[in-house]
């Protein structure tokens, strides 16, 4: 990723085109959030270069970490990120298990310095009702999900 190797040569203009996209779309079509997808792995100085100019264009911006590991929370939130993906749409797959509870609270929710988005699934994963067959336990799981703490619903 280019978050680790940076290239022997920094294409500014390529930077300065990114840093820009956001901040026009807050301009023209008054978008208030936004997820940067692979935020993470991008180079640190663009990451920072992205989050300044959104927040100089709105400093009320909601940006979402896409960053998939609770505990990078504290990194996110240090970068100007409000909220993090995390990924309690995993730990929903497997909410029949014994170790569930502890999982999806001391794993997930309680383990981020940022609210974690409470999803039961994401565009990126398969539909929650194809995994879970059991009308009752998808009602039941979409409930616990509005009560979860630290959590962005």
């Amino acid at each position: 990723s280019l978050s680790k190797f940076h290239g022997n040569n920094e294409n500014s203009g390529l930077f300065d085109y990114l840093a820009g996209v956001i901040p026009f779309y807050i301009k023209n079509y008054g978008i208030d959030g936004a997820r940067i997808d692979m935020a993470h792995a991008l180079p640190d100085k663009l990451n920072r270069k992205i989050v300044a100019k959104i927040h100089d264009a709105d400093s009320g911006f909601i940006l979402w970490s896409e960053n998939l590991d609770p505990a990078a929370g504290s990194k996110a939130k240090a970068e100007g990120y409000r909220l993090i993906s995390g990924f309690s749409y995993y730990d929903y797959k497997h909410a029949d298990s014994a170790c569930f509870n502890r999982n999806i609270l001391c794993g997930g929710f309680l383990k981020s310095d940022l609210p974690v988005t409470a999803s039961l699934e994401t565009p990126d994963t398969p539909r929650f009702a194809y995994i879970h067959k059991n009308v009752r336990l998808r009602n039941l799981l979409a409930i616990l999900n509005a009560f979860m703490p630290n959590s962005a619903t």
